[in-house]
């Protein structure tokens, strides 16, 4: 969704976007998949830069990584970004992170350079739902996992492996053998 941020007026403008709106359908598809996403944000100009802020709803498809479930986690989250004129960043430089530079506090805004007037807010949305995304998510804080030596899913049901079942199949077992004076 590119906007022309020469025809912002001083009081700013509204965009609300969703999937039967499809401005984003495509950056977001292999994030979100078809799940719905809602997004609201406001553009205002700041003399030479531009405040824009808003929020993203959605959810993400998840595997657990202790039991290997698939679930669904849900997203809210707050945009708060300055688009500042400027030279795109060598990707090699300190700040470059595909044009979008996140340096600041974390309860300030981030910032993206902008070359043209024309500036495209996929990529924007895109990396902001994918660095929301966790590295490793669980189903649940409590999630048991599934059993080292069987392979069964311990959130639902026991477990009939026994201790020494467990301790002769363990790489450690030979450890039990070892005589200290």
């Amino acid at each position: 969704m590119k906007i022309n941020l020469n025809e912002i007026p001083e009081e700013g403008r509204e965009y609300i976007c969703n999937q039967r709106t499809g401005e984003f359908s495509e950056s977001l598809s292999d994030l979100v998949g078809k799940e719905p996403y809602a997004i609201q944000f406001m553009v205002r100009p700041l003399g030479n830069i531009y405040e824009v802020t808003g929020n993203i709803k959605t959810q993400l498809n998840l595997t657990c990584a202790r039991c290997a479930a698939d679930f669904k986690s849900e997203l809210n989250l707050n945009l708060n970004e300055l688009l500042v004129p400027g030279e795109k960043l060598p990707r090699t430089g300190k700040e470059a992170k595909v044009n979008h530079i996140s340096e600041l506090d974390n309860g300030g805004p981030s910032t993206s350079i902008f070359e043209s007037f024309s500036f495209d807010m996929s990529p924007l949305i895109r990396d902001t739902v994918a660095l929301s995304e966790p590295t490793i998510a669980f189903c649940k804080t409590d999630c048991k996992g599934l059993c080292q030596y069987c392979g069964i899913d311990l959130n639902t049901a026991s477990c009939n492996c026994d201790i020494e079942h467990q301790m002769r199949n363990s790489p450690m077992a030979k450890l039990a053998e070892i005589k200290l004076n």
